[in-house]
């Protein structure tokens, strides 16, 4: 699927006008693929740490492609990246910033813990049935002011996520006419 979604951004790459956004793609991509592949090697092993620095940096570049689909050159509708959006909630938490430096109003004093893997799950991963998927999740609080944490196994949502990447640059291909 990698190799797919990089080949659209080399015909993409041709509109010169957005070459630089278009071209760092190919990079964002590529250290997408390069997080989630450390992400599963690390699994398998018994430290704890290493794993969630993998997911953060997996958010980072999460981020940086959600960002070049919503841009005016790919415009990409909320209804095509269902999964990014999913995601992307964990990504501001996670990796853009931490409420406990900068909080924001809507921000619950017990979410200004997690930039550390405080709250997570686990669960036979859908790649590898042989190891268990770790999960980071986002505290929320219910009606009642008790917790009902959101968890994100990024294995669940990997394929889903190239997939939407992949339908977002065919679609802006089939539009440009190439």
């Amino acid at each position: 699927m990698l190799n797919r979604i990089l080949d659209k951004i080399a015909i993409l790459r041709e509109h010169e006008v957005y070459y630089q956004q278009v071209h760092g793609v190919k990079y964002i991509m590529k250290g997408l693929d390069y997080h989630f592949k450390n992400y599963m090697h690390l699994l398998s092993e018994d430290d704890d740490i290493h794993w969630f620095h993998e997911v953060v940096a997996y958010l980072n570049r999460i981020g940086q492609i959600y960002y070049f689909l919503k841009s005016d050159f790919i415009a990409a509708q909320d209804s095509e990246v269902p999964a990014l959006k999913r995601v992307i909630p964990f990504r501001m938490k996670y990796s853009a910033h931490r409420s406990i430096d900068a909080p924001r109003r809507d921000d619950l004093p017990l979410m200004m813990d997690i930039s550390i893997p405080n709250m997570y799950y686990t669960k036979p991963s859908v790649i590898n049935p042989d190891v268990n998927s770790k999960a980071i999740a986002l505290p929320k609080q219910n009606s009642d002011g008790e917790r009902e944490p959101y968890a994100l196994f990024i294995d669940d949502e990997h394929r889903s996520i190239l997939t939407e990447i992949d339908s977002a640059l065919l679609r802006k291909i089939s539009e440009l006419g190439i």
